[in-house]
C-alpha cells in the first residue's frame, strides 16, 4: 500500500523518473509473476508441453513446403 501512495505522490508532484522507475518494477513483478505461474503450470500439468519458436516456425514452412 505504501507502493501505491508513493507512486500517487510522485504522479502530483510530476516526478517523472520516480514514476517511470515505478512503472518498470510493477512491469517486473508482473513479467516474473506469469513466468512463475507459467513454469509451475506445466510441472503440475504433465500433458502440457511447450515447443520452442524456432520449431514451430520450421514445422509451418515445411508444411507451405508441401514436406510434412
Amino acid at each position: 500500500m505504501q507502493m501505491v501512495r508513493f507512486l500517487v505522490d510522485a504522479i502530483f508532484q510530476r516526478d517523472y523518473s520516480v514514476v517511470q522507475d515505478a512503472h518498470m518494477l510493477i512491469a517486473l513483478v508482473m513479467l516474473l509473476g506469469n513466468l512463475l505461474v507459467d513454469v509451475a503450470y506445466v510441472f503440475s500439468n504433465l500433458h502440457v508441453r511447450y515447443q520452442s519458436v524456432v520449431g514451430l516456425i520450421a514445422r509451418g514452412a515445411m508444411a507451405r513446403k508441401g514436406r510434412l
